[in-house]
């Protein structure tokens, strides 16, 4: 599920281990009933652009940390998508009365603890020196909580995906000529379907649950 998480957390730990301050898209965001301040979307900006540096670095043959400005507008879309999905994530577990189970509580907690040694005592200043004056512990530590939420939400909506029969056997009658001319074993017909039909239906709910919170960038 680790690419699932991707399409919901910018790598959250390249935040740990890189602060470079990177420019910051200017416009706050509304999603639903959910406001982010410009510093507070500054902390998935820095999480985004962290991941492009790790992700296109050596492909882009940087000879620092500053990302070709053609690729700013990338990072800053790639941040706006992020952010929508993310929180419209989080108010769907929210309506459905979602939490998450006490593993992954405790996940959140190391990191968090993580974040508690690297700042010494000074957590408020630790952020401000990353993300500007604006940057403070509270509204940190929510955009972390959000993210894990989402995860975790996303993760329990994908696990309990499960094709009909007749679904799975639509699937295969499509895709059918498919696996014939990829060599694909016909005793694996069905498992590749399912692997398809799941993604293809989890892709569709993460679709309708963003239709469901209205997403805006404010000048």
């Amino acid at each position: 599920m680790a690419s699932l998480k991707r399409f919901l957390i910018p790598l959250l730990t390249a935040v740990i281990l890189s602060f470079g301050i990177a420019a910051v898209p200017q416009p706050a965001v509304v999603c639903g009933i959910r406001h982010l301040s410009r510093t507070e979307l500054a902390y998935y900006y820095q999480s985004e652009y962290q991941y492009v540096l790790d992700a296109y670095g050596d492909y882009l043959q940087l000879s620092s940390s500053e990302l070709p400005d053609q690729w700013l507008d990338f990072v800053q879309e790639e941040t706006y998508a992020v952010v929508q999905d993310t929180l419209s994530m989080v108010q769907a577990a929210e309506a459905a009365g979602f939490s998450m189970t006490k593993e992954q509580e405790a996940e959140f907690s190391s990191l968090w603890d993580s974040f508690l040694a690297a700042a010494e005592g000074d957590m408020n200043g630790y952020l401000r020196e990353s993300y500007g004056p604006g940057a403070r512990e509270a509204s940190f530590r929510q955009y972390l909580y959000d993210a894990h939420l989402a995860a975790a939400y996303a993760d329990a909506l994908f696990a309990a995906i499960c094709p009909t029969e007749e679904q799975l056997r639509q699937e295969m009658d499509k895709e059918g000529g498919v696996y014939l001319d990829e060599g694909l074993d016909p005793s694996l017909w069905e498992e590749q379907a399912k692997e398809s039909l799941t993604l293809q239906l989890y892709e569709e709910q993460l679709a309708q649950i963003r239709s469901q919170y209205p997403f805006s960038v404010k000048d």
